[in-house]
């Protein structure tokens, strides 16, 4: 089964540069439980140079390739949202459903064009894993030294799918592009 292995530079993507041809990542949207994360960080969309707000950006993003199996990101995120993690980590986290929605960029140097390489188009719904009873959430307790204005701080998180199929997209170049499915709907 063929994997996915994203890394993206932090520093491509907070201060984004034209000439610099690296994968970058932007965590759209989050929500874990009842608790909605801010999209208080500006980001430069590589394909129209416009301004996004999001949660964050990716420096890495996994999946192994299989319907059940986690996707499993690292990103970094604005001071009010790690004082939500903070707090949803410390809480007894009862709810652990969690939605979400990213992209990563990649460049493609025959079209000499950025485009989406792997990303969603609806939020996705999976639930927070377990690894040795322990829950797959983790904050950094110090910020960031890679890129350090504005502050941010990193999370890894993993995650596994609802019992839904949801469907992730994948691209290899502007123009060679297929759909994965990601979770079995329950019968």
């Amino acid at each position: 089964m063929a994997k996915i292995n994203k890394f993206c530079s932090i520093d491509q993507a907070f201060n984004f540069k034209q000439d610099v041809k690296v994968s970058v990542g932007h965590l759209l949207n989050l929500k874990i439980g009842s608790k909605e994360f801010y999209n208080d960080i500006e980001l430069i969309n590589p394909i129209n140079n416009k301004v996004d707000k999001v949660v964050g950006p990716i420096s890495g993003i996994s999946w192994e390739g299989g319907k059940a199996n986690p996707i499993i990101t690292e990103l970094n995120i604005s001071i009010k949202n790690k004082q939500l993690v903070s707090e949803l980590v410390f809480s007894d986290l009862s709810n652990i459903a969690v939605e979400f929605c990213f992209v990563i960029y990649d460049y493609d140097p025959v079209k000499k064009v950025y485009y989406q390489s792997f990303h969603v188009e609806d939020n996705l719904l999976g639930i927070i894993n377990r690894s040795h009873n322990e829950l797959a959430i983790n904050i950094s307790e110090y910020p960031s030294s890679e890129v350090t204005s504005p502050e941010n701080y990193t999370l890894s998180l993993e995650i596994i799918p609802q019992p839904e199929q949801q469907v992730l997209e994948i691209a290899f170049s502007q123009t060679a592009k297929m759909a994965k499915e990601w979770g079995v709907a329950n019968l």
